[in-house]
């Protein structure tokens, strides 16, 4: 019999961790109340979280694979990272997944549409939802705070590649977010759908797999994982790297192919021109 360490590698407390979560009846109010990644290995994993635990490996495979091909090697379509750089990917990646399941859409519902709602309604409605975000943004401050420096700014380089994944996936789709960029977060929308929204939006060229309902101009889903970064790393005086050497990655294989112009490669779906700008 295989067991969850074989399947999932030094990374196990983070991905048992995130199973535990997802099957929870009741997420905690609090970060300070959430399950350690130590105390995770603690219970053999149930079978449905033995299930989970491989489909969740699934999905980290995949962004693994399409981040070592854009970040580390573009020479192939299968990862390349080092041991340990894929450990520092996937760690990071699964503490990101786990802030989209415990501060996503699961814990909140869409806001109400107004439409022909009275205004004592629409202001409840509007206070319940300010309540929430600024609930969400303390928990996700809190929920980074335990990580050491260098771990929070493995964190946000995987948020930050999560994001550009998404984008891509919309720019090879053909039409683009167009204006909405300017009024909606739809980085913080992508990453607080979570990073198995983000690789289907990325192999469906799409960003209709988006959840419903959320978008208006101060969403739930605002400055999702950054802003709390931001806050920290300010408080610590931390300066976020350009490009992933130093955080997730120790060297590039064929570093002269970035493209020039943003530091990052061209997207595979995308062919023509190897200067596309994703600003």
């Amino acid at each position: 019999m295989i067991s969850p360490y074989d399947l999932i590698g030094p990374v196990l407390p983070q991905a048992l961790r995130l199973t535990r979560y997802q099957i929870a009846e009741n997420l905690p109010e609090n970060a300070s109340d959430l399950l350690s990644e130590n105390d995770a290995m603690n219970q053999m994993p149930s079978p449905e979280e033995e299930r989970l635990l491989l489909s969740n490996a699934n999905v980290v495979t995949a962004l693994e694979n399409v981040f070592s091909f854009t970040s580390k090697d573009r020479t192939s379509r299968t990862s390349k990272l080092s041991c340990m750089e894929s450990v520092r990917f996937q760690r990071a990646l699964y503490r990101a997944w786990l802030m989209s399941v415990l501060y996503g859409p699961r814990r909140f519902a869409p806001p109400k549409r107004f439409f022909n709602d009275s205004y004592e309604d629409q202001s409840k409605e509007w206070g319940k939802k300010l309540a929430d975000l600024n609930k969400s943004k303390k928990e996700q401050k809190a929920f980074l705070q335990q990580y050491s420096s260098q771990e929070l700014l493995q964190i946000c380089k995987v948020a930050r590649f999560l994001v550009l994944t998404a984008g891509w996936g919309v720019y090879a789709e053909g039409r683009g977010l167009g204006g909405t960029r300017d009024v909606y977060d739809w980085n913080g929308m992508f990453l607080f759908a979570g990073p198995h929204v983000i690789l289907r939006c990325y192999e469906d060229a799409t960003s209709q797999h988006l959840p419903g309902g959320y978008l208006d101009d101060d969403g739930l889903y605002t400055k999702f994982l950054t802003g709390a970064f931001d806050e920290i790393a300010k408080a610590r005086k931390l300066d976020e790297p350009i490009g992933f050497v130093g955080t997730i990655l120790d060297n590039i294989n064929g570093e002269d192919d970035l493209c020039m112009t943003n530091n990052y490669p061209p997207h595979p779906m995308l062919t023509g021109s190897n200067r596309l700008s994703l600003q």
